[in-house]
């Protein structure tokens, strides 16, 4: 059986009341056994109220489970803080953290600017992380996609961030579909999160153009059932070497998991 990683959980209890949630570790864990998931990057909600407490909750919440990989979620003082900024890089390489998540957008109060995220960007650059950049805006019980000038800044700083591998991920990517592929094709260290991008055959699409080195496997658990989008990879008409690079192997290479 191939073996899948995914790059896009939370755990925690979610914005949205109505949606399901994995409130400890070992529900998110029988979730990944249902789907045939062998591990696992996860964010806690709690990140997105209570910064930076809720990412330290997440330690807690996964510290004996080793298919679970953290997450963290920068909150808007580490980009104008330098001192929030350097306990943010120094908690990550402490803990052992591989992967932060921004979540750009009126919301929160920030957009992807590299001069406003300079010492955040170099500081991950260091210890050897990946962005994961959230493309949602989410606020109780709504949710919308980030407006369209939002795309570009994130063409600029991905192109000012060249040595920084950034995985899109966002709900509603399918209505930016013009931003999207535009994007890969002119930065190579973008990747797509493929739960993001639910169009026809956007496997294959991406896949072809510019390629299956630019798709990681993400299932946005707990909004999406994960099985759905091992089924898109397993049934899409690309090559078995191609399937490989989006369930496990493009995010192994950079991050040796």
């Amino acid at each position: 059986m191939r073996r899948y990683i995914d790059v896009n959980c939370f755990m925690g209890i979610p914005p949205a009341p109505h949606i399901r949630s994995f409130i400890s570790a070992e529900e998110l864990m029988d979730e990944m056994d249902d789907a045939g998931i062998d591990r696992a990057f996860v964010s806690h909600f709690a990140a997105q109220r209570r910064y930076p407490d809720g990412n330290y909750e997440l330690m807690r919440a996964i510290e004996k489970c080793s298919r679970l990989m953290p997450c963290w979620l920068a909150y808007p003082a580490v980009f104008h803080d330098g001192s929030a900024c350097r306990d943010f890089i120094s908690g990550m390489k402490s803990e052992g953290v591989r992967m932060a998540r921004v979540q750009p957008g009126s919301i929160n109060g920030y957009s992807m600017h590299r001069w406003a995220m300079r010492e955040f960007v170099e500081g991950l650059v260091e210890i050897g992380a990946v962005l994961c950049v959230d493309l949602l805006e989410e606020q109780g019980l709504s949710h919308k996609a980030v407006p369209l000038c939002e795309w570009e800044n994130l063409y600029q700083f991905a192109s000012a961030c060249a040595s920084l591998p950034i995985i899109l991920t966002g709900r509603k990517l399918s209505v930016s579909k013009v931003q999207v592929m535009g994007l890969l094709k002119s930065c190579g260290n973008v990747m797509l999160d493929i739960s993001s991008f639910q169009t026809w055959r956007s496997t294959e699409t991406v896949s072809l153009n510019p390629g299956a080195s630019q798709m990681v496997f993400g299932s946005a658990m707990p909004y999406f059932d994960a099985a759905q989008f091992i089924v898109q990879v397993e049934k899409a008409m690309i090559p078995e070497s191609d399937k490989q690079k989006i369930a496990s192997g493009n995010i192994s290479a950079i991050l040796d998991v």
